[in-house]
């Protein structure tokens, strides 16, 4: 370390060079970054109820992947309703990624060969025998007949972002067209559509989070440095590291998602504090020594392993969250703690290095030399410490305690919209579509027989007939449709179309006659009888649809249908699948996942504290005030009724990493500092108003960094935000009263003349 310093001090050049090579290839890449998002990237893993989803959409599809084009109507019967939805239907087809649309009017001109009728007596008549069919119903015409739908499914070829924003744009273009002049209100959804919804929140975020951050540190390290160079160096350090992120991860063919979205904004928040640590160290130790270079080493070995080990605690935080088995999770986590190290490298070599080259810092300006010239704030929390240590201790007990109360009240709960506030149009429009027709996500129910053929016989679709009955009744849903709905549909236009006639054949060979009279019906029909059913009639899907669906009421949807097959329906097999049964069945995974991370990240933790300090008593006493802040901030969002979610959950792995910074620079210098006289006390007071300034305004900063990210147009963003900057105030706190006061009644280091710094104490 010490070569490296004085490398270091006396060569920079060379060093960056090597940086400037770097940002300028990794800043190509970040420029051409891609934002998307998809579901999938939430809850993807290699699980086999994953494997089970992409086989069943394979042979079935999935009305998951159904874009809902939603009008209302004075009647939606009329003709100039009819011709609107007729010129849609037509021209939404005619594009090439769309691989099917089914509307009102496709319905009529595919049983009455034309989608408008000739009069009023027809298309009252019409209107009848649509309202009466229980698989249109309530599903794609309302009940009143003044809310239909148009059903939109789409090939991969929207997948991609890009493809998907032009998909998107043309398509309100050809509905402002055609459907939106004779309509009262249209409205869009669907998962596809709440994709897209995601991916322009992201790209409207990223314009927003580092110009804030950026802004609101360059004030505070004006204020608080009072120099130009206080400002810019700490600045374009972090700045690079968050570059040098995004370049990583364009580079390995990545886009930003909802996720890694706010990693930038993440490194700029995190790393500055061992900026803000390193620079205070350098103007303490400048008036020390006759020549800036020898206290530019000075500082590099002193700061060297406390910026390492806050780094790498910062980086166990994310990288705990690789522990999970879902892919975003993992991205997110990998990003995030990649951009932390990257952040410590630059810290370590690029800061150093400008500071070799510039004009050297005078004495700290502004608030921070006010703090060190002043220190009564600081001054005062060593008397605390000092003369009411174990008041200090029994009231962190008492605020733990009152945050596992609120940790108790903690519960599970993924939803759609967890992430969109109310105000958001398509959030809106989902809950006009539920509210006027139906639920436009879904349980997907693949029922299996034991026998190859077996739904050709009558008796066995009875049997599924009789779980669409409980699926419709069930208060969960607004509507559920399968293959008997088609058959029972045929079986009455060969009757003459006789409603009387809608029902299952009686017999195998009256269903065989049916199923002839379907093949006769044309493409379409032809197309929409493997949707529902395989080509050997051994399995058959069931399309439930539910309203609001989040995991808590999807998920006793599931045990109720489960619990019905199990009961009444002893010789099929039952599957539940769908995205919302993968999102539901991925949280809980999520939480579990989440508690052993925390354990893991709490002995990774307590390990390296431990092997640093060398000290077992030292290196548990450490763990303690970082565990608190972290309890504290489950205990508030328990009080506050905050679900553990998707987002939520990867706060306490996170805060866990960031918390412990301040304990270790406190520790660090704690040990540097008593040497010198081995009196705990005095080395106490000495540490809070040397390193405490920086501690404070650390914290600082890293809570405007996250207060920054509260303008995010996601939910999940604004909690991280709030929770984050909770976090790291009661972090704070604790490593300025608890952290010395557990020194002090511990006795650790007291009265150690020797240096328990190895290799004996730095040179000066």
């Amino acid at each position: 370390m010490n070569a490296y310093a004085r490398f270091l001090s006396r060569r920079p050049w060379p060093v960056l060079l090597i940086v400037a090579a770097l940002t300028a290839w990794l800043g190509w890449w970040t420029y051409h970054l891609r934002i998307d998002f998809s579901f999938e990237s939430l809850f993807l893993s290699k699980d086999a109820e994953v494997t089970e989803y992409e086989e069943f959409t394979k042979q079935f599809g999935s009305d998951d992947n159904a874009i809902y084009v939603v009008a209302s109507f004075p009647d939606a019967f009329g003709p100039s309703a009819l011709e609107a939805l007729d010129a849609a239907t037509r021209r939404i087809a005619a594009r090439g990624e769309v691989s099917r649309v089914f509307s009102l009017a496709s319905v009529l001109r595919l049983s009455k060969g034309r989608a408008v009728p000739p009069d009023e007596a027809q298309g009252a008549r019409w209107r009848a025998e649509i309202l009466a069919n229980p698989a249109l119903a309530g599903n794609l015409v309302s009940r009143d007949g003044t809310t239909t739908a148009v059903l939109i499914e789409t090939t991969s070829a929207i997948k991609e972002a890009r493809a998907r924003g032009r998909f998107f744009k043309e398509l309100r273009q050809v509905v402002s067209e055609t459907v939106t002049p004779k309509a009262e209100r249209v409205a869009y959804a669907g998962i596809p559509v709440i994709e897209e919804e995601y991916s322009h929140l992201i790209a409207n975020d990223q314009k927003t989070f580092p110009p804030i951050a950026i802004g609101v540190f360059t004030v505070l390290l004006l204020v608080y440095f009072g120099t130009i160079g206080g400002v810019a160096l700490p600045l374009s350090t972090v700045v690079l590291a968050a570059v040098w992120t995004v370049g990583l991860l364009t580079w390995q063919g990545r886009p930003i998602g909802v996720l890694t979205g706010i990693v930038p904004t993440l490194v700029l928040v995190i790393c500055i504090g061992d900026s803000i640590h390193f620079l205070s160290r350098y103007t303490e130790e400048l008036p020390l020594h006759p020549e800036r270079a020898l206290a530019l080493e000075t500082t590099i070995r002193t700061m060297a392993f406390p910026c390492l080990q806050t780094s790498f605690t910062n980086a166990i935080g994310f990288g705990t969250l690789l522990t999970t088995s879902l892919y975003g999770v993992q991205e997110f986590g990998l990003l995030t703690a990649v951009g932390l190290v990257i952040g410590f490298v630059l810290a370590m070599t690029y800061l150093p290095a400008m500071l070799a080259l510039v004009r050297p810092l005078r004495r700290l300006g502004g608030i921070a030399g006010g703090i060190e010239r002043g220190g009564s704030v600081l001054r005062w929390i060593a008397s605390v410490n000092e003369r009411h240590r174990y008041a200090v201790i029994i009231v962190s007990l008492v605020v733990t305690v009152a945050a596992g109360i609120g940790m108790s009240r903690l519960k599970t709960r993924q939803s759609w919209f967890q992430d969109i506030p109310e105000s958001n149009a398509v959030y809106q429009d989902t809950h006009f579509i539920e509210e006027r027709l139906t639920g436009t996500f879904t349980l997907e129910v693949v029922v299996s027989a034991r026998q190859p053929g077996a739904f050709r016989d009558p008796a066995n679709l009875r049997e599924v007939e009789r779980l669409v009955e409980y699926a419709r009744g069930h208060a969960a849903v607004s509507h559920a449709m399968s293959v008997v709905d088609i058959v029972g549909e045929v079986n009455r236009l060969a009757h003459g179309g006789a409603e009387r006639f809608r029902a299952l054949p009686g017999t195998a060979k009256e269903l065989e006659t049916d199923l002839k009279l379907l093949a006769l019906g044309g493409k379409e029909w032809a197309e929409w009888l493997p949707r529902w059913v395989d080509t050997s009639w051994t399995r058959t899907r069931v399309s439930v649809h539910v309203v609001g669906a989040d995991s808590e009421s999807m998920g006793r949807l599931v045990e109720d249908m489960e619990r019905f097959a199990r009961e009444q329906l002893g010789g099929f097999d039952v599957e539940m699948t769908g995205r919302s049964v993968m999102a539901g069945k991925a949280l809980q995974k999520v939480v579990d996942n989440m508690i052993s991370s925390v354990g893991w990240g709490c002995a990774l933790i307590f390990l390296m504290m431990w092997l640093q300090f060398r000290s077992l008593t030292v290196g548990l006493l450490s763990m303690v005030p970082n565990i608190i802040p972290v309890a504290i901030t489950g205990g508030i969002m328990g009080f506050a009724g905050m679900w553990l979610n998707f987002s939520t959950m990867t706060i306490f792995s996170i805060s866990l990493g960031i918390a412990v910074n301040d304990t270790i620079h406190y520790l660090a210098r704690y040990r540097e500092e008593i040497v010198k006289d081995g009196d705990g006390v005095k080395t106490m007071q000495r540490v809070l108003i040397s390193t405490g300034r920086a501690m404070i305004f650390g914290t600082a900063l890293l809570v405007a960094g996250f207060a920054s990210i509260v303008t995010s147009n996601f939910m999940f963003t604004r909690n991280f935000g709030i929770l984050g900057g909770i976090t790291m105030i009661t972090a704070m706190l604790a490593d300025l009263f608890l952290t010395p006061t557990l020194m002090l009644v511990f006795h650790a280091w007291e009265a150690k003349r020797e240096s328990p710094l190895p290799g004996g104490p730095p040179a000066v």
